[in-house]
């Protein structure tokens, strides 16, 4: 996605890209995770329980994940989303400068930046 586009959208519907953003982060939780309950996801996305449960009723709406007994785990069409929306992402949030400078000064070919992981 073009970032110009991403700074016109972000202009135009502020709360967008930060719904856009939330999703996404717990669709990148549920990935790594899964399959995982809602309270260790909001434990982890360090969010209430109640977001949470909107959030992941989204995600579910769209088909994003699977939500069964053991949990939640993200869906073939999840794991689409997220491939596709990481680049964008990365550079709508810092991450891809932070990892080339960061390669630079460690003279290293390549960093790659994740989520923390609270257990």
């Amino acid at each position: 996605m073009n970032p110009n586009l991403l700074e016109a959208q972000r202009k135009l519907v502020p709360e967008m890209m930060e719904i856009l953003h939330q999703r996404y982060r717990l669709l990148k939780f549920i990935g790594v995770s899964g399959p995982i309950g809602r309270r260790p996801l909001s434990i982890q996305a360090d969010i209430s329980e109640r977001e949470c449960r909107n959030l992941m009723e989204a995600l579910r709406n769209e088909e994003l994940i699977r939500i069964a007994k053991e949990g939640a785990t993200i869906t073939y069409e999840g794991s689409k989303v997220l491939e596709l929306l990481a680049p964008s992402i990365e550079e709508w949030t810092g991450q891809s400068l932070i990892a080339s400078k960061l390669s630079a000064l460690l003279k290293i070919r390549s960093v790659q930046i994740v989520p923390e992981i609270v257990m």
